[in-house]
Protein backbone atom coordinates (compact mmCIF):
# COMPACT_ATOMS: atom_id res chain seq x y z
CA UNK A 1 0.00 0.00 0.00
CA UNK A 2 1.59 3.57 -1.03
CA UNK A 3 0.01 5.39 2.09
CA UNK A 4 1.36 2.91 4.68
CA UNK A 5 4.89 2.77 2.76
CA UNK A 6 4.96 6.66 2.95
CA UNK A 7 4.40 6.53 6.64
CA UNK A 8 6.80 3.59 7.24
CA UNK A 9 9.44 5.84 5.49
CA UNK A 10 8.37 8.97 7.07
CA UNK A 11 8.87 7.27 10.60
CA UNK A 12 12.04 5.70 9.56
CA UNK A 13 13.65 9.63 9.27
CA UNK A 14 12.60 9.91 12.43
CA UNK A 15 15.27 7.73 13.75
CA UNK A 16 18.10 9.18 11.93
CA UNK A 17 17.89 12.23 15.49
CA UNK A 18 17.85 15.31 13.34
CA UNK A 19 15.63 17.25 14.94
CA UNK A 20 14.09 19.44 11.73
CA UNK A 21 13.39 16.00 9.72
CA UNK A 22 11.75 14.55 12.58
CA UNK A 23 9.38 17.74 12.82
CA UNK A 24 9.20 17.43 9.18
CA UNK A 25 8.13 13.59 9.06
CA UNK A 26 5.91 13.91 12.22
CA UNK A 27 4.02 16.94 10.50
CA UNK A 28 3.84 14.81 7.40
CA UNK A 29 2.56 12.11 9.30
CA UNK A 30 0.29 13.91 11.20
CA UNK A 31 -1.17 15.31 8.10
CA UNK A 32 -1.33 12.18 5.88
CA UNK A 33 -3.42 10.46 8.49
CA UNK A 34 -5.91 13.84 9.20
CA UNK A 35 -6.15 13.71 5.53
CA UNK A 36 -7.08 9.85 5.50
CA UNK A 37 -9.50 10.14 8.35
CA UNK A 38 -11.33 13.21 6.31
CA UNK A 39 -11.47 11.35 3.37
CA UNK A 40 -12.66 8.26 4.66
CA UNK A 41 -15.97 10.10 6.56
CA UNK A 42 -16.85 11.96 3.10
CA UNK A 43 -16.83 8.83 1.46
CA UNK A 44 -19.11 7.44 4.35
CA UNK A 45 -21.57 10.17 2.70
CA UNK A 46 -21.26 9.24 -1.07
CA UNK A 47 -24.12 7.35 -2.49
CA UNK A 48 -23.70 5.53 -5.86
CA UNK A 49 -27.23 5.77 -7.23
CA UNK A 50 -27.50 2.82 -9.74
CA UNK A 51 -30.90 3.09 -10.51
CA UNK A 52 -32.64 5.67 -12.57
CA UNK A 53 -35.50 5.55 -10.02
CA UNK A 54 -33.09 5.65 -7.07
CA UNK A 55 -31.72 9.03 -8.53
CA UNK A 56 -35.51 10.46 -8.79
CA UNK A 57 -35.78 9.30 -5.33
CA UNK A 58 -32.96 11.21 -4.15
CA UNK A 59 -34.33 14.18 -5.93
CA UNK A 60 -37.27 14.10 -4.72
CA UNK A 61 -36.57 13.81 -1.06
CA UNK A 62 -34.03 16.80 -1.78
CA UNK A 63 -36.65 18.51 -2.92
CA UNK A 64 -39.66 17.54 0.12
CA UNK A 65 -36.51 18.57 2.43
CA UNK A 66 -36.04 22.03 0.92
CA UNK A 67 -39.41 23.04 0.66
CA UNK A 68 -40.63 21.19 4.35
CA UNK A 69 -38.14 23.70 5.80
CA UNK A 70 -39.38 26.96 3.69
CA UNK A 71 -43.10 25.81 4.78
CA UNK A 72 -42.17 25.66 8.77
CA UNK A 73 -42.67 29.45 9.75
CA UNK A 74 -46.05 29.22 7.01
CA UNK A 75 -46.98 26.32 9.37
CA UNK A 76 -46.19 28.09 12.51
CA UNK A 77 -48.76 31.03 11.62
CA UNK A 78 -51.20 28.12 10.83
CA UNK A 79 -51.55 28.87 6.98
CA UNK A 80 -54.29 26.31 6.17
CA UNK A 81 -52.14 25.77 2.48
CA UNK A 82 -49.05 25.09 3.88
CA UNK A 83 -50.90 22.17 5.84
CA UNK A 84 -51.97 21.45 2.22
CA UNK A 85 -48.59 21.06 1.26
CA UNK A 86 -46.55 19.86 3.64
CA UNK A 87 -49.13 16.81 3.89
CA UNK A 88 -49.26 16.55 0.49
CA UNK A 89 -44.74 16.12 0.21
CA UNK A 90 -45.20 13.94 3.18
CA UNK A 91 -47.59 11.69 1.15
CA UNK A 92 -45.56 11.90 -1.64
CA UNK A 93 -42.38 10.86 -0.17
CA UNK A 94 -44.29 8.08 2.01
CA UNK A 95 -45.03 6.39 -1.20
CA UNK A 96 -41.26 5.22 -1.57
CA UNK A 97 -41.57 3.79 1.87
CA UNK A 98 -44.76 1.66 1.26
CA UNK A 99 -44.58 -2.19 0.46
CA UNK A 100 -46.11 -2.90 -2.70
CA UNK A 101 -46.44 -5.14 -5.92
CA UNK A 102 -44.18 -2.21 -8.12
CA UNK A 103 -42.03 -1.63 -4.61
CA UNK A 104 -40.50 -4.77 -3.34
CA UNK A 105 -38.82 -4.89 -0.40
CA UNK A 106 -35.30 -4.86 -1.12
CA UNK A 107 -36.29 -1.08 -3.29
CA UNK A 108 -38.31 0.09 0.16
CA UNK A 109 -34.72 -0.79 2.05
CA UNK A 110 -32.97 1.22 -0.53
CA UNK A 111 -35.28 3.93 -0.40
CA UNK A 112 -35.16 4.27 3.49
CA UNK A 113 -31.26 4.82 3.19
CA UNK A 114 -31.38 7.22 0.33
CA UNK A 115 -33.51 9.45 2.64
CA UNK A 116 -31.73 8.95 5.75
CA UNK A 117 -28.34 9.76 4.61
CA UNK A 118 -29.91 12.73 2.97
CA UNK A 119 -31.30 13.49 6.71
CA UNK A 120 -35.60 13.42 6.06
CA UNK A 121 -35.76 12.93 9.20
CA UNK A 122 -34.69 16.10 10.21
CA UNK A 123 -37.78 18.30 8.66
CA UNK A 124 -40.03 15.63 9.49
CA UNK A 125 -39.43 15.48 13.36
CA UNK A 126 -39.57 19.99 13.08
CA UNK A 127 -42.79 19.21 11.84
CA UNK A 128 -43.73 16.69 14.55
CA UNK A 129 -42.28 19.81 17.18
CA UNK A 130 -44.86 21.83 16.13
CA UNK A 131 -46.64 23.47 18.98
CA UNK A 132 -50.27 21.52 19.30
CA UNK A 133 -52.14 23.37 21.96
CA UNK A 134 -55.39 21.49 23.38
CA UNK A 135 -58.54 22.49 24.87
CA UNK A 136 -58.62 21.82 28.28
CA UNK A 137 -61.92 23.43 29.14
CA UNK A 138 -63.36 19.26 29.58
CA UNK A 139 -60.60 18.83 31.69
CA UNK A 140 -61.30 22.42 33.56
CA UNK A 141 -64.73 21.03 34.19
CA UNK A 142 -63.74 17.67 35.49
CA UNK A 143 -64.78 15.77 32.79
CA UNK A 144 -62.38 12.48 32.01
CA UNK A 145 -62.30 12.71 28.30
CA UNK A 146 -59.11 13.14 26.44
CA UNK A 147 -58.25 17.26 25.53
CA UNK A 148 -59.61 18.21 22.15
CA UNK A 149 -56.32 19.34 19.83
CA UNK A 150 -56.95 23.39 19.10
CA UNK A 151 -55.57 23.26 15.91
CA UNK A 152 -56.82 19.88 13.60
CA UNK A 153 -54.85 20.34 10.63
CA UNK A 154 -51.87 20.32 12.99
CA UNK A 155 -52.80 17.49 14.84
CA UNK A 156 -53.01 15.69 11.50
CA UNK A 157 -50.00 16.61 9.70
Amino acid sequence: NYSDSTIEVMLDLCSFQNQHVTKACLSLVVRNMSQRVSLMSALKDVQILVFPEAVKVYHETQFVIKKLGSLHKQLNADKSEAYQEAGALLARITGYLVESLTNKREIVVKNQNIMLNLDVDKPVRNLLGLYLERDTSRRDRGELEADLPVNLPRRDL
